[in-house]
């Protein structure tokens, strides 16, 4: 009995620190559930739970069989998210598909949580140029460099996804002040020179549920942001360009 309470005792505190110190929602979630399931189990053998030891233990099994279940399915779905199907063969980003399975996850995190998530819509300013100058291989080339230097400014829980030709998607868990610094590394660093032709990435943004509950809303909305952005951009580009005497590259 002794040895139970212990053993009990150890896991949840185990668990309690597990929830403190990971970032990932879901993990935070299932680590305090196991917690509380040894905390009950744990409990119900001591004399202080006279009276309700066995219900106390029933109730910590049947939250504990609960957790382990839900944590098997989710894991499960996030197995499949990394097989093969959802890469992006060239860049080696996740594509389209993943990001349709992942919005579906995000939502579930939502009614779980509470919390929103924002997407980023990319699109690279003067790539067309660089194929139609250079031919697709050195836009291949080019489209790589993107992503890897995408790549940098994004943490774990970010996902990069090619959304099509020279765009591309993130998804971002997080607050509007994480979202907005991500936007400032990406638009201060991601400028690329190609053999005398500069590629600049254009960056719109959409917020779960604010902006919208459906996909499609979300990536039109971030679309529209990132045209707005695009038209803005290039005319202060060609501005700076007067200024200097150039033509707008």
């Amino acid at each position: 009995m002794i040895y139970n309470v212990y053993v009990s005792i150890f896991f949840a505190a185990l668990f309690v620190v597990l929830t403190l110190l990971v970032r990932g929602r879901f993990t935070k979630y299932f680590a305090a559930l196991y917690s509380v399931s040894f905390m009950l189990i744990g409990f119900s053998h001591t004399q202080y739970a006279q009276g309700f030891s066995t219900q106390m233990e029933v109730l910590g099994y049947v939250i504990f069989a609960y957790t382990f279940f839900e944590h098997v399915r989710i894991a499960k779905k996030f197995r499949k998210l990394q097989k093969s199907i959802y890469k992006d063969p060239l860049t080696g980003t996740y594509n389209r598909r993943f990001l349709e399975e992942m919005f579906k996850i995000e939502e579930e995190e939502y009614r779980k949580f509470k919390k929103g998530f924002c997407m980023l819509f990319i699109d690279l300013d003067n790539f067309k140029e660089v194929n139609d100058t250079f031919g697709h291989l050195k836009g291949d080339e080019v489209l790589k460099t993107i992503a890897e230097k995408i790549k940098r400014f994004l943490r774990s829980e970010d996902y990069l996804i090619r959304y099509g030709g020279d765009e591309f998607v993130v998804l971002i868990g997080g607050d509007d002040t994480e979202l907005l610094n991500i936007v400032d590394k990406i638009s201060e660093e991601l400028s690329l020179d190609v053999d005398g032709i500069r590629v600049y990435a254009s960056i719109g943004y959409a917020c779960f549920p604010i902006d919208g509950k459906e996909l499609s809303t979300l990536i039109q909305k971030a679309d529209e942001r990132m045209y707005k952005m695009k038209n803005l951009m290039r005319e202060v580009r060609k501005y700076a360009l007067v200024d200097k005497g150039e033509e707008e590259v």
